[in-house]
């Protein structure tokens, strides 16, 4: 996250590829429940395309630069732990509707669908994080690296797993990191940012 909002330079659009996507309930007119972690970071999203998932009615989709200040705690989006996790993202991507149409089978959304797997299995054996994700995207991605940065001890121990996954047929590779899994030592730090100059951007 940057001011301006980061571009990717090797493009005349500016645009980076992909889908940014976060879970959100509609409570209301103009109220709404976001994923705490998403709403967390108040700095501009890079430029990509972006998904606000909703639960059995249209999700809303912007073509990139997508929408770089959402979700925007302004005093009608609040936080919800709830949304964070894998039951609230797959089904809203299972089932992904946009202008009433299922779009789960077309681009970048059928991806997005594949790697929401690859992001949570971090939190899980590699073992099982093999299986699962040969279920999901193909026998052909598999699970090529995983290392753990351990630190801390006590009550602030914590392990944070690096993955690295690859299309054996085309040699497209997805790397995740972990977020929170320590929640009670990690959530002040994970959900503050401090913003310093690198590169020309603040």
């Amino acid at each position: 996250s940057a001011s301006p909002a980061l571009r990717d330079l090797s493009r005349a659009s500016g645009c980076f590829g992909g889908l940014r996507s976060f879970t959100e309930d509609v409570l209301g007119p103009v109220t709404k429940e976001e994923d705490a972690a998403a709403i967390s970071n108040q700095l501009r999203h890079s430029r990509v395309a972006s998904l606000r998932l909703h639960l059995n009615q249209d999700s809303v989709f912007v073509p990139c630069p997508g929408e770089t200040n959402q979700p925007s705690s302004k005093g009608d989006e609040f936080a919800d732990w709830g949304l964070h996790w894998e039951g609230a993202y797959t089904p809203r991507l299972q089932h992904l509707t946009l202008n009433g149409t299922q779009v789960v089978d077309k681009e970048p959304f059928a991806s997005a669908y594949g790697f929401i797997r690859v992001a949570y299995k971090q939190y899980d054996t590699t073992s099982k994080a093999k299986l699962a994700i040969g279920a999901r995207l193909g026998e052909n991605w598999k699970v090529v690296a995983r290392e753990t940065l351990v630190q801390g001890t006590g009550s602030l121990y914590d392990e944070d797993p690096i993955m690295l996954v690859q299309d054996s047929k085309t040699l497209d590779c997805v790397m995740a990191f972990a977020g929170i899994n320590a929640f009670a030592n990690e959530v002040a730090t994970a959900t503050t940012q401090t913003p310093v100059p690198y590169c020309g951007f603040e």
